[in-house]
C-alpha cells in the first residue's frame, strides 16, 4: 500500500459513520424539538422484509430526514418542511434514485438539501431558524 493510500485509508476510518452522522443530527433536532422523522432507507433486510415494507410503501430514495416544521424564512416563499439527505463527509454520493427523490420533494414545495455529516445539516437548518 502506498504512503497515499494509507492516507486515504486513514481518513475514511477516522471520519464518522453516516450512522454516527445521523445520531449528532437527531440529538440536535431533539434537544430542539424539532418535528421530524428519520427513514431508515439504508438498513439491510432479507428479500421478503423488503418485499413487504415496498409493498407497504417504502419508496427507494426517500431522504434520511423529513422536518414537517415549516422553515422561518425571512419573507417570500413558505415551504412545507425541509428533507435532508446526510451523507458521510468523505467517500459519499447521490444516488440518481436519491437526486430524483430529492427534485420531485422540491418540486412539490419542500426545501431540500444533500448534508455532508451532521455539522453541514446543522448550519443549514440553524440558516432556516431552527
Amino acid at each position: 500500500m502506498t504512503r497515499a493510500r494509507s492516507l486515504k485509508a486513514m481518513r475514511r476510518s477516522i471520519a464518522p459513520t453516516e450512522q454516527q452522522e445521523a445520531f449528532a443530527l437527531a440529538a440536535w433536532l431533539d434537544l430542539r424539538r424539532v418535528f421530524y422523522i428519520h427513514i431508515p432507507n439504508e438498513a439491510k433486510r432479507s428479500p421478503r422484509t423488503g418485499w413487504l415494507l415496498k409493498r407497504a410503501g417504502m419508496k427507494p430514495g426517500a431522504p434520511d430526514y423529513l422536518i414537517f416544521d415549516m422553515p422561518r424564512m425571512p419573507t417570500g416563499y413558505m415551504y412545507k418542511g425541509v428533507a435532508i439527505e446526510l451523507k458521510r463527509t468523505v467517500k459519499s454520493t447521490t444516488s440518481d434514485v436519491q437526486a430524483a427523490f430529492l427534485a420531485t420533494l422540491s418540486e412539490r414545495g419542500w426545501l431540500t438539501y444533500v448534508c455532508k455529516g451532521a455539522k453541514e445539516a446543522i448550519a443549514r437548518l440553524k440558516e432556516l431558524g431552527f
